[in-house]
């Protein structure tokens, strides 16, 4: 039986996706659906990295990349991740924060790779950029054993098809491979493709074959350097898999496990129930995301580490050496923009809140124009510890109120403000999220003088999410109260706050 986190976020992921399965189809043509989707992935909750991680951006052999690391981690040993998003969307800069989760599971530095997509780089492109990265790290001085590359969705295929590039290019192998959720096969052809669609509730049969055919283009799509499955595994380093029970993709991960073992490799299958694509994304909330995270640490120190090494990390973690955040200490009175004309503003919000709810803290949304009756709300009032604050009607419109309704809006606003100001002064709250704040303030149904007195003497240690439209010069000149201002936007629309020096 799955926990409680896990069953809230599953209705949320369920509610979001049934939506972007609608925009994608109702984008336009081929060019717009990949536009689209490529909006979808770009979640920025995903970007916000919480906790005393090093990020740095560095080149990787041809591409960008970015590496974690915390002051402990193995500074000689390393993981390429490879994150998904069917070879056609998705970014290193979004998968942030599942990077910075496998850097503390592991006790290594992880390197994300941004290998190019299709349609505008089909294959091999990405492959291309994953051996080139590979060659890099060897050059760089990495012991190939030391090396683990580990990928989800489409990046665990490319994982496996880099490394029949790496055996067959007679290149020396890295010590581990990793696969989340893999898309092994992009012929589309086994079975639960079509047996488990409708129970799979982040992947359809029909993107995945536009995704398939952007990818392989006019290829053999059985290639096994595009579909690894009906490649020859004979000689491949350790492997894990693992993959949710109700995703499309079960069949493949079977089939390759079980081609693999045949084929004298060392694998491990792990098959969870009740959870969806790339859940591992999710540990800062769903108890079987850490453990299927911890899991991934075991087996790439059990295969890449000195023995004595990875016992004596074993035996720190059985003597009850926490490597569990301390959230409290994590928040640091920072205010994060999430702003900008692109979707997905306040589901990155969300996510923020969900991710604060797993460490224990004390959570309040405030929605300005919004009525509060997506599914994504309701399933947002389940969680413990987390207060909901929404009118009763969308009022994201309101240039179109009579004057009698734009005052009382304005009433109402201004009293959403001084509840969340009164349970902050309190400390009563750890964590804040005014959500379309920018907004109400642009249209006139809160007053910005309101919000920056409330800002410039917020709690010092409360930490505040502001989304909506660009903000003012003079929310912005709140660096000067505050340790650290961080807008999280999409990349493809920097504007204002990158004129301005303001950190990404």
């Amino acid at each position: 039986m799955t926990s409680v986190p896990a069953g809230v976020m599953r209705r949320l992921i369920k509610a979001r996706m049934e939506k972007a399965s609608r925009s994608i189809l109702e984008a336009g043509d081929i060019e717009q659906q990949v536009a689209a989707y490529r909006r979808i992935l770009a979640i920025e909750a995903g970007a916000i990295v919480l906790g005393n991680y090093r990020v740095e951006e560095a080149r990787l052999g041809r591409r960008s990349a970015l590496w974690f690391s915390l002051d402990e981690t193995k500074t000689d040993r390393v993981v390429l991740f490879l994150y998904g998003g069917g070879y056609v969307g998705g970014t290193a800069h979004h998968n942030r924060n599942m990077a910075s989760g496998l850097v503390r599971a592991i006790g290594q530095k992880v390197v994300a790779l941004d290998y190019r997509l299709a349609p505008e780089d089909p294959f091999p492109a990405a492959l291309e950029d994953v051996l080139a990265a590979y060659d890099d790290l060897l050059e760089q001085g990495f012991d190939p054993k030391a090396i683990t590359i580990l990928g989800c969705s489409a990046g665990g295929g490319l994982t496996l098809a880099s490394a029949l590039a790496i055996r067959d290019s007679g290149r020396p192998q890295p010590g581990a491979l990793v696969g989340l959720s893999p898309w092994f096969d992009l012929t589309l052809q086994q079975a639960t493709i079509r047996a488990n669609d409708g129970k799979d509730i982040v992947l359809k049969p029909l993107f995945l074959e536009a995704a398939a055919r952007l990818y392989a283009q006019d290829k053999d799509r059985s290639d096994p350097l595009i579909s690894p499955l009906y490649g020859d595994l004979t000689g491949l380093p350790p492997l894990l898999l693992q993959v949710a029970s109700e995703e499309l993709f079960l069949g493949e991960v079977i089939a390759v496990a079980d081609k693999a073992e045949k084929s004298g490799v060392q694998v491990k299958l792990e098959i969870w129930e009740g959870l969806w694509h790339v859940w591992q994304a999710f540990h800062d909330l769903v108890p079987e995301a850490r453990a299927a995270q911890d899991n991934i640490g075991r087996f790439i120190r059990e295969h890449t580490w000195p023995a004595e090494e990875a016992d004596r990390h074993a035996e720190e973690r059985s003597e009850g050496v926490s490597d569990q955040p301390d959230r409290k200490k994590q928040a640091n009175g920072l205010i994060h923009v999430l702003c900008g004309d692109g979707r997905g503003k306040t589901t990155s919000a969300i996510g923020l809140i969900i991710r604060a709810a797993g460490h224990g803290q004390r959570t309040m949304l405030v929605q300005f124009l919004k009525n509060g009756q997506s599914g994504e709300i309701k399933a947002l009032r389940t969680l413990p510890g987390v207060h909901v604050i929404s009118g009763p009607e969308d009022m994201r419109f309101s240039h179109v109120m009579s004057n009698e309704d734009r005052e009382d809006a304005r009433e109402r606003h201004h009293r959403y403000l001084a509840v969340a100001v009164r349970a902050a002064m309190a400390g009563r709250i750890d964590l804040l999220v005014l959500d379309e704040v920018l907004d109400a303030v642009h249209t006139e149904l809160l007053s910005e003088e309101s919000l920056l007195m409330f800002l410039k003497n917020k709690p010092a240690d409360l930490e505040v999410v502001l989304t909506g439209r660009d903000p003012s010069e003079e929310i912005l000149s709140l660096s000067d109260y505050i340790s650290d201002i961080r807008a999280v936007r999409h990349p493809f629309e920097r504007g204002v706050l990158a004129r301005k020096g303001v950190e990404y």
